[in-house]
């Protein structure tokens, strides 16, 4: 069954997509502001992308607050590679009330027990051709892709077989 809300902007992450029953815990990917498609045109965004999840998302003020405070850092370049714990409610926005929106726990998750990536990085140094890259990063686990150093090999090795 298709959500109504996944034909609107099927590209970005919606509250429809993070189960409302629990809390989601994501590891940030990335942090940035990218040019973005939405339902009201183009522009530039502060957008974070996670390791679990492949489409991006729209970070407002109130959520950066959060992230901010979770984290207990400013700085968005230091967020990579660190979880935080998305939950769905609903709230009055734009004039409407009972919107359900996405939003960040004040407080970090448990930490994981460390991930020793040095197979995931082994296998991906295996690789000749980006075909061979993308399938081998897409067997490796969840955490695994989510890995900083992992995604620094990936993107180091990509840039190398794109020449």
């Amino acid at each position: 069954m298709t959500h109504w809300k996944k034909l609107i902007d099927p590209e970005l992450l919606g509250s429809y997509e993070i189960p409302s029953d629990k809390d989601s815990i994501v590891t940030i990917r990335s942090a940035q502001k990218e040019t973005i498609k939405t339902k009201g045109g183009s522009g530039s965004k502060f957008i974070i992308r996670f390791a679990e999840i492949n489409k991006p998302w729209i970070c407002n003020v109130k959520n950066g607050k959060s992230i901010s405070n979770a984290l207990k850092e400013n700085q968005v370049e230091n967020w990579i590679g660190k979880q935080i714990q998305l939950y769905v409610t609903t709230e009055e926005c734009f004039g409407e009330k009972d919107v359900e929106v996405i939003r960040v726990r004040q407080f970090a998750p448990a930490p994981l027990i460390p991930l020793d990536p040095t197979d995931a990085i082994s296998k991906i140094g295996m690789c000749k051709t980006m075909d061979e890259l993308k399938l081998v990063f897409t067997r490796l686990t969840r955490p695994e892709q989510g890995n900083v150093d992992v995604i620094k090999a990936k993107d180091e090795l990509k840039i190398i077989l794109t020449k």
